[in-house]
């Protein structure tokens, strides 16, 4: 399996604060484009704690959902999320939790 070159981007700034995912959306999709791949877990999607965030990015774009990151994610589980992300064809990518979805992210 190859993988293309990728462009990895930080932000300018941090934000903090309730419903800040939310309300980032419309800048989160001018940097990373209008086909996200959301990076996240089986616990925070039954929490429902990603729902506000994924139905504001589904207003502005498209959103893929790999929901199968587990604690210490495997090599298989990296593959998986890069083999979605090709088929969705993203134009970037978000890790939504903690430190496991941002690894594979």
């Amino acid at each position: 399996m190859t993988l293309n070159t990728f462009q990895f981007n930080t932000t300018p700034g941090l934000r903090f604060g309730s419903g800040q995912a939310k309300d980032s959306c419309k800048e989160i999709s001018k940097k990373l484009g209008p086909r996200i791949l959301f990076i996240t877990d089986k616990g925070l999607m039954s929490l429902g704690l990603t729902k506000p965030t994924i139905e504001e990015l589904n207003k502005i774009g498209s959103v893929e959902i790999f929901d199968e990151v587990e604690s210490d994610p495997s090599q298989k589980i990296l593959l998986s999320a890069i083999d979605i992300g090709k088929k969705f064809n993203a134009t970037g990518v978000i890790g939504f939790g903690g430190g496991s979805s941002m690894d594979v992210a």
